[in-house]
């Protein structure tokens, strides 16, 4: 299976791959931008987005998200991770989807919804990592519930 799109960015790498390419293509997997070797198409590395040219995101990137409603979500979680528990100054919270657009898309319900302080919550940068804890069984539920709770 190649996991390289043909017509992915072309980049020099950062040192030369294993079997003598010096080349790399950017592939996004999973929000991340990865390099493989444009010859062997080998993972490299993860690149960050200032190299790659892509929009970096930012909490000031995400529009409709108020400092007032970052508080009222941190506040409503007591200004704890809500997977782990793990509250500041030990760790750092970010604000982040329950549902994530990804899942929402794929489920059909990629909608106003998703971006509503209902979907939104604060977990630690080590659970936020692997947060796909919500599978595919609850996500129905979890959307419905967002529905009642945002009317």
């Amino acid at each position: 299976m190649n996991i390289v799109d043909e017509t992915a960015t072309v980049i020099p790498l950062r040192a030369t791959c294993s079997c003598g390419g010096e080349t790399g293509k950017i592939t996004e997997r999973s929000g991340q931008d990865c390099v493989y070797c444009a010859d062997c198409h080998r993972w490299q590395y993860n690149a960050p987005r200032v190299e790659t040219g892509r929009k970096q995101r930012s909490l000031a990137s995400r529009e409709g998200i108020t400092p007032s409603t970052r508080a009222r979500i941190f506040a409503r979680h007591d200004h704890a991770c809500i997977s782990c528990g793990a509250r500041p100054p030990d760790i750092f919270l970010t604000l982040e989807h329950l549902i994530s657009r990804e899942m929402a898309d794929k489920h059909g319900f990629l909608d106003e919804l998703i971006d509503s302080e209902w979907n939104l919550a604060p977990m630690c940068e080590e659970c936020n990592s692997g947060h796909r804890w919500i599978n595919e069984a609850p996500i129905r539920l979890l959307y419905r519930c967002i529905q009642i709770a945002d009317r």
